[in-house]
Parts: structure tokens; sequence; C-alpha cells
């Protein structure tokens, strides 16, 4: 079981008490429209359970739309974002999903000098 931090279900917490269910979010959010909970659901369920799937987590893209339209200014995406960390960090540095493998490929050989081109002063 993954043991999530004290900051991440601290996260999580203040969005399932403060989150007033008005679905501006989901309104804009085809991710969040396709969860079906409105975000104090979906976190108020994690920080009573201790889990979330990785699906969930990675499918949010982080663009933080939903704090510009919601009322309370409330950051999905950073809670999101500090799940994935933990979900690595206790996978001992290992993405949680196989489908995300092609991003720990290019984050491994996007440096190496054979993929990249550097242009020396004229």
């Amino acid at each position: 079981m993954i043991k999530y931090s004290a900051a991440t279900l601290a996260k999580a917490q203040y969005i399932s008490e403060t989150c007033s269910a008005c679905r501006r979010c989901q309104r804009d959010c085809v991710f969040l429209s396709q969860q079906g909970q409105t975000p104090d659901q979906l976190f108020g369920d994690f920080v009573t359970t201790g889990k979330m799937d990785p699906k969930i987590a990675y499918s949010c893209q982080l663009c933080q739309h939903c704090t510009l339209v919601c009322p309370h200014k409330l950051d999905l995406a950073a809670a999101f974002l500090a799940i994935r960390q933990d979900l690595i960090t206790q996978n001992h540095g290992r993405l949680p999903l196989k489908q995300l493998n092609g991003v720990r490929f290019n984050q491994i050989f996007s440096n190496f000098k054979l993929f990249t081109y550097t242009r020396k002063g004229d």
C-alpha cells in the first residue's frame, strides 16, 4: 500500500473540506467531467481510504484551469502532482503505470549528445 506524505494528505483534505461542489471546474475540464465526482468527493474518498488509482492522478494535465474557474481557487493540479510524486517515491523512482514508460525513456535519453544539438558560436 502506498504511504502518502502528510503534505499530500493535507492538500487533499483542504480540497475535500473547501470545495463547494459548484462543478465549475467540471464544466470546462474533460478529465474532471469524466470522473463523475466533484473534487470534494474525489479527494474526500482519497483522504478516507488513502487510495487513488494512479490513472486518475496521471490523467490530470496539470493545466490549472480548474484553479482559474474555482471560486475558492483550489489548486487541484498541485494535489494531483503531489500524489504523483508520492507514487514515484514509494515505487523507488519508477513510474507506477506501464503506459508511462515512454516518458521515462525520454527522460533518460533526451540528454545524450547523439540526440541533442548544440550550435557553438559563429
